[in-house]
């Protein structure tokens, strides 16, 4: 990511929440934030779906937490020091994608321009989480539309946000 103030290149902190195996999509993610990527965290419950290869594949140190969200996002700051998130991607439970991202927001941990993609919000669909985002108006944000990755006939989405601040 390019600092719009100074046009420099800033380093990028990414957490990743995720239940099952997403290997391409991260692989594709990390791959293109691998020069600038000071921090990745991965948040899962299901310990079976770390992406070591993804860490292989990209040279990077992951740091593993196997605990619900709703657990881990509160203490970031304490106990991963993290002062800011600069990318966030969810593909883990539907139903936690509203409840995290008002976590996150109430946190402190999104600053302006901190982007956040949600996989998979129109099938099986995250109906609240797109909710509101029409209505809080915090995020400039769009849906790319596309199929589900392995049904081809099944059409999706992926919400991509961008945080604009406290209105």
């Amino acid at each position: 990511f390019v600092n719009p103030l100074n046009g420099f290149y800033c380093a990028v902190h990414l957490m990743h929440f995720i239940y099952y195996t997403t290997y391409p999509a991260t692989c594709r993610i990390v791959s293109f934030l691998t020069y600038i990527l000071d921090k990745f965290i991965q948040c899962t419950e299901n310990p079976t779906t770390y992406t070591s290869e993804t860490c292989m594949l990209c040279a990077l140190q992951v740091e593993l937490i196997v605990n619900p969200s709703d657990e881990v996002i509160p203490r970031l700051r304490s106990d991963y020091n993290l002062e800011r998130l600069d990318f966030v991607f969810m593909d883990h439970w539907k139903k936690c994608y509203l409840p995290d991202l008002q976590t996150l927001e109430g946190s402190g941990l999104l600053g302006k321009g901190s982007m956040i993609l949600a996989d998979n919000v129109l099938f099986p669909g995250a109906p609240k989480f797109l909710r509101h985002l029409r209505r809080s108006g915090l995020y400039q944000w769009k849906i790319h539309r596309a199929t589900l990755e392995y049904s081809k006939g099944i059409r999706d989405g992926m919400a991509e946000l961008v945080y604009q601040g406290v209105k």
